[in-house]
């Protein structure tokens, strides 16, 4: 499974939904006999979600950079 989109409004964070979505994510993931999830593009300064992933048993598989250059 390949979780590209993942967000909570800044409203409902830190009320456990994300938490909540992924443990759903994981049963469902189970049940269809997948073995692996990826997830989507996380900030490496995201620390929370980074304690998340990392919690349960994530480890960074790919680390990514966007440059930028002004076309002026």
């Amino acid at each position: 499974v390949n979780t590209m989109l993942g967000a909570i409004a800044p409203a409902f964070q830190k009320q456990g939904l994300d938490i909540f979505l992924s443990m759903k994510t994981i049963a469902s993931t189970k049940k269809a006999n997948m073995t692996s999830i990826d997830t989507h593009v996380v900030m490496e300064n995201n620390n929370d979600m980074m304690a998340e992933l990392k919690r349960y048993g994530a480890y960074e598989l790919k680390r990514f950079r966007v440059f930028q250059r002004n076309l002026k």
